[in-house]
């Protein structure tokens, strides 16, 4: 078997995001386990049967794209969203800079320019939102889509196999040994 310099296990976006960044800024080889399958090679059965059958490895919780390739393509362009990442960049500006890198990946990748906000609607919800003692915060969202979201994960793994960056699908990890 090759020898790699960075095994990354799971080719969610963490994974995807942390292999093109050896892939842009070193020489190193870099290897990427997934469990799942192909972006393109992912369908869930209870689509049709609306039942789930229990695949193993699950087709939505797994594969290239992780547990949103399957999904509608949603991009929170916050800092505040799904957590907290000025904690983990100490400046919100570092944060923005980070998930501005994301949406111009993902861009290039075939995501659409466009961002979804309203900002005159934004405004009232917040208004509203805090006279009744809810803090709402406003978002601005990129929606990729279902039908472009698989040839724009397609396009991400193929660049980052041009770059060097070596994928293994359909292989659960239990243990590394080093």
């Amino acid at each position: 078997m090759d020898k790699y310099d960075i095994i990354i296990v799971g080719a969610g976006p963490a994974g995807l995001f942390a292999a093109k960044h050896l892939a842009e800024n070193s020489e190193l080889k870099v290897l990427i386990i997934e469990k799942g399958r192909d972006a393109h090679e992912r369908n869930c059965p209870m689509k049709t049967t609306d039942v789930c059958c229990h695949c193993n490895p699950c087709n939505i919780t797994t594969g290239v794209g992780g547990a949103g390739g399957m999904s509608d393509g949603k991009l929170n362009l916050n800092p505040y969203i799904g957590g907290n990442l000025v904690r983990y960049t100490n400046t919100e500006e570092y944060a923005y800079e980070l998930i501005n890198y994301v949406d111009e990946s993902f861009v290039s990748f075939g995501a659409p320019k466009e961002i979804l906000f309203d900002a005159e609607k934004a405004t009232k919800l917040v208004e509203r939102a805090t006279k009744v003692g809810v803090r709402f915060i406003p978002i601005k969202q990129k929606h990729i889509g279902s039908d472009r979201l698989v040839q724009v994960i397609k396009l991400f793994k193929e660049y980052l196999e041009k770059k060097g960056v070596t994928f293994i699908l359909k292989t659960n990890v239990d243990e590394l040994i080093i």
